[in-house]
């Protein structure tokens, strides 16, 4: 899908490390995706009857509560660059017997879909990946029809503090090479560091459109 223009490099290092990945979504660890895809599909005005798309939506844990939402007549379409992932979403929906999804491969930043197509468009932890992200969240507005809402869920500081710093100081002891000092989502969550850029601000990109934010802490089900 989109103007068939090969990924670019963020894309395909997305593709690779999530299409690696795709066998261990099962595991009761990464629950976390269905929870918070869920959620932010529970916080969205849908109703029956709407066109939903889902940007990097990977196994689906979104892009089926939201299927949920809008039946039986509204439709739901799923953009992922890993296909791996995307079988898992089918074979998830076929179970479920989720009849109004369809999970498509392709970039998520340049589907080529119309102006104004969709009620909502979705993106759960996955903006950060983009290399420019508010042009990711223009595209996406683009895609909102008037009076539509778009929903991007991302990772908020401290994420899975202590245990992420824990682990990567284990990393770094064991091979050096290894250590990662930089998060995608930082660029969202962190304030600019000296010797770097500050992120672009995207306010201007909402125009007429009005923000919802949504107070509250939404602790995990489970430790």
């Amino acid at each position: 899908m989109g103007d068939d223009q090969p990924l670019s490099e963020h894309a395909r290092r997305a593709a690779r490390a999530y299409g690696a990945a795709a066998d261990h979504y099962s595991l009761a660890s990464l629950g976390f995706w269905d929870r918070f895809g869920a959620a932010t599909v529970a916080r969205l005005p849908l109703a029956g009857g709407y066109r939903v798309l889902d940007l990097c939506c990977g196994a689906g844990a979104s892009a089926i509560p939201a299927a949920r939402a809008v039946s039986p007549a509204g439709r739901v379409l799923g953009v992922d660059v890993a296909e791996p992932l995307l079988e898992l979403a089918r074979a998830r929906a076929a179970r479920e017997g989720v009849a109004n999804a369809e999970f498509r491969c392709g970039d998520a930043t340049r589907t080529g879909l119309p102006d104004g197509g969709f009620d909502a468009v979705v993106c759960v932890f996955g903006i950060f990946f983009a290399s420019d992200m508010p042009a990711f969240a223009a595209e996406m507005w683009r895609l909102v029809r008037p009076g539509g809402v778009l929903a991007i869920t991302t990772w908020g500081p401290g994420l899975f503090e202590p245990a992420n710093t824990c682990f990567w100081e284990s990393v770094g002891e064991v091979e050096p090479s290894l250590m990662r000092v930089f998060n995608p989502w930082d660029e969202i969550t962190t304030p600019a560091r000296p010797g770097r850029a500050p992120p672009r601000p995207a306010g201007k990109l909402l125009g007429h459109r009005a923000r919802l934010r949504l107070p509250g802490h939404h602790r995990r089900a489970q430790p």
